[in-house]
């Protein structure tokens, strides 16, 4: 491929930015599930000749985020009909319609390589999103796994070496730093070295009430930390902690988070193996339910929910239950783990035959957080600006 032509390509995609702001509609629902969103087509907004179809969705298991829509073609916009994966970012939902609608010329779709479902790990190859990144620009880059991407924070440890101190936390702190799992939790100690009190970063709230290793004032708790910058001196980034006498890794070596990895599996998953699904009752070891669907914040294309059947016969006469993705660890992309009993999972709050629309009613979504002990998952868009919380609506 030309260098010259990947760059009028990204170039065209640039220049109709400002069109993906005017789309966006007040009245677009909140979260959707992935049966609605995989039965999908996909139209280019300017001709209704032909229209693609999404066959299936790519996700991060780590953060839950759709990272692109395997799409068939169709011979959509003069191309031929060919399977390729386009980066969910490039994509805006049309409620009414409920369908997609992509910005793209016939060069940029007849450029993507193409995409066999069946060998999703090859997305995370470098040439081929290389190649994609020619084409779309920023938005491929937005839909690199979070394993690959880290956060602010994870150069830092690229950079600088680690040093390991402790002493008794005088104060919790907590911050509004953007994450799926709350606001960010800081402590604020003198390690006796004679420089002072530190302030160190540890991770989301969430991910420490999840792992039992939320601190309060007074605990002991020794860190292995990077500088949060170099001329700093008071902050810190860790690494790992120890509190009270037991561990736990909040990043790995390169300094990405363990809450964006969501346990021991970081790979990618088609959505539609994820349905197939089990989660287990880890304190039990015992299975709960199966995953029926998932329900996802339709803008940024984030899981929000698993909703796990349990009972009656082939889908007939069972109790359905939202459960938060932040609230799972994903072991592969078929079994899930959750550190609450299976008696309490029993009374957590269900959905009605109204299904997944029910969440954006009524205040049910956040009464499922509240159930499970996490704050209100926060979403920004697919191109990762954020925006307020969208009133409660009608969904699917």
């Amino acid at each position: 491929m030309r260098i010259t032509h990947i760059i009028a390509v990204a170039g065209t995609l640039a220049a109709n930015s400002s069109l993906w702001a005017q789309s966006e509609s007040a009245d677009s629902p909140w979260f959707i599930s992935d049966e609605t969103l995989m039965d999908a087509s996909i139209t280019d907004g300017r001709q209704s000749d032909h229209t693609g179809d999404v066959v299936d969705l790519v996700v991060d298991t780590g953060t839950g985020r759709i990272l692109y829509a395997i799409v068939d073609t169709n011979e959509i916009l003069g191309t031929r009909d060919r399977t390729v994966a386009i980066p969910y970012a490039a994509l805006r939902w049309e409620p009414a319609a409920e369908q997609f609608r992509i910005q793209a010329t016939t060069d940029q779709l007849s450029a993507l390589p193409d995409c066999d479902p069946d060998d999703i790990d090859a997305l995370s190859d470098p040439s081929w999103r290389k190649t994609v990144e020619g084409v779309f620009g920023d938005l491929a880059d937005d839909s690199a796994p979070e394993a690959l991407r880290g956060d602010q924070y994870t150069e830092r440890f690229a950079t600088a070496n680690p040093t390991s101190f402790g002493g008794t936390i005088s104060d919790i702190r907590q911050d509004a730093t953007s994450s799926p799992e709350g606001a960010f939790c800081s402590v604020v100690l003198d390690p006796g070295d004679g420089n002072g009190e530190r302030t160190v970063l540890l991770s989301p709230a969430g991910f420490l009430t999840k792992h039992s290793a939320l601190p309060h004032s007074g605990d002991r708790i020794t860190v292995t930390a990077v500088k949060a910058s170099p001329d700093d001196d008071s902050t810190f980034v860790a690494r790992s902690m120890e509190l009270n006498g037991d561990e736990l890794e909040l990043r790995d070596e390169r300094g990405v988070p363990a809450w964006s990895r969501h346990g021991t599996h970081t790979s990618l998953a088609l959505a539609s193996k994820i349905d197939d699904g089990k989660l287990t009752s880890r304190p039990q070891d015992k299975e709960f339910g199966g995953v029926d669907m998932v329900a996802y914040d339709v803008r940024s294309g984030t899981a929000a929910f698993a909703v796990i059947s349990r009972g009656g016969v082939l889908g007939v006469g069972d109790t359905r239950y939202p459960v938060p993705w932040t609230a799972m660890d994903c072991e592969s992309d078929q079994t899930f783990s959750i550190d609450m009993p299976i008696a309490r999972l029993e009374k957590a709050p269900e959905l009605s035959e109204s299904g997944v629309g029910e969440l954006n009613e009524g205040g049910l979504a956040r009464r499922v957080w509240e159930y499970y002990g996490l704050e209100a998952q926060r979403f920004g868009n697919a191109d990762g600006i954020r925006r307020g919380d969208p009133k409660p609506e009608r969904g699917h």
